[in-house]
């Protein structure tokens, strides 16, 4: 497995053009129908990162690698025997690669919201959060258990289909997370 994160702030133009020309006639129109510009270019990023980890792991040109994405919108690679997945958040874009299904979650630290809280946690994790005594401690930990989901669900492919039916503990041998001040990043693989 490797993995990178990057800011769309040190996309350079240069690399915003090689991207923008390898990607597929249907992804640049799916793109233009997002309008917001800083979507747009942490998407652009993100099939940029995709590319350089596939070419590193596989040997294979980044020019020659087809990106496509399943019905769910899962992202895959349709010449090479691979996983890979894309996240961002504000101005964070990650990604991941590996032999094996992957999923990579990366959320910019925000305003901690409660009512995520009840929609996202199982009994387990809503103990976890709780037993955190501090503000800054529980939207961490808020984030923590959201992040670990969005990679688990990302992994297998389905969508997001029950938060709740999963716990942090359940997910963590295969979990990979960095917690910094600015952004939470969670990878799992099966």
């Amino acid at each position: 497995m490797e993995w990178m994160v990057c800011s769309v702030r040190e996309f350079d133009a240069k690399e915003r053009a090689m991207a923008w020309a390898m990607m597929a006639e249907t992804r640049k129109a799916a793109l233009a129908r997002i309008g917001k510009k800083e979507r747009v270019e942490a998407s652009i990023l993100g099939e940029w990162m995709a590319r350089e980890l596939l070419s590193k792991y596989s040997g294979m040109p980044k020019d020659q690698i087809h990106l496509a994405r399943t019905p769910k919108g899962k992202p895959y690679a349709e010449n090479l025997p691979l996983h890979f997945n894309i996240s961002h958040s504000g101005q964070w874009v990650s990604c991941a690669v590996s032999n094996r299904p992957i999923g990579i979650d990366i959320e910019a630290v925000r305003p901690l919201d409660l009512k995520l809280a009840t929609r996202i946690c199982s009994p387990q994790d809503l103990n976890y959060f709780i037993k955190e005594r501090t503000f800054l401690g529980r939207q961490r930990r808020l984030y923590e258990i959201f992040t670990a989901k969005e990679a688990y669900f990302k992994a297998k492919g389905t969508g997001i289909i029950n938060l709740q039916g999963v716990s942090l503990a359940d997910l963590q041998p295969r979990l990979l997370q960095l917690l910094r001040p600015d952004y939470i990043l969670s990878i799992y693989q099966e």
